[in-house]
């Protein structure tokens, strides 16, 4: 269990830097921003995206969050990385910015995962 708890919290921790910190400095950036235009996504959606993602990050942080408002962060999560995904495959075809969020993906699959074991370890 203890290699599970270790787990969670590392991706937890990777988790907070890629979608809590990160997109705090990224969503106005130009580049960033040229992305998410070349995505055909509107203008306004970098910051919306940035405060979900933020909020996300608390509720999987922060114990004393209900379960189910995390497995709803978890979903948002994955909604969004899906659809990045998608969304280059679409535009771009099979390119190496690909990588980023398949790999934002299994992160947050390990995490979730490790955080069911622990509450049904707790149950």
């Amino acid at each position: 269990m203890k290699r599970v708890k270790t787990s969670f919290w590392i991706t937890a921790l990777i988790i907070t830097l890629w979608f809590g910190i990160g997109p705090l400095f990224a969503y106005d950036d130009p580049t960033s921003v040229k992305v998410i235009m070349h995505l055909g996504y509107p203008v306004y959606f970098p910051l919306m995206l940035t405060c979900f993602k933020v909020l996300g990050v608390i509720a999987i942080v922060i114990p004393k969050i209900p379960n189910r408002i995390k497995e709803w962060a978890y979903a948002g999560f994955a909604i969004d990385l899906i659809c990045a995904s998608i969304g280059f495959i679409v535009i771009d075809g099979f390119i190496a910015e690909l990588l980023l969020p398949i790999t934002a993906f299994t992160i947050v699959i390990i995490n979730y995962f490790c955080f069911s074991k622990i509450q049904y370890s707790n149950a």
